[in-house]
């Protein structure tokens, strides 16, 4: 998950940054786009 996170995630920042215009939020939503609950 990790590559996946490194290969996509400056992408999908940029994209949410031009959606929202809020450098935070478009943090906190990448983080959000790639987080995985652990499996029980």
């Amino acid at each position: 998950m990790d590559a996946v996170y490194q290969e996509h995630s400056r992408a999908v920042f940029c994209y949410l940054l031009a959606l929202t215009r809020d450098e935070m939020l478009a943090e906190e939503l990448t983080q959000e786009t790639f987080y995985q609950p652990l499996p029980f």
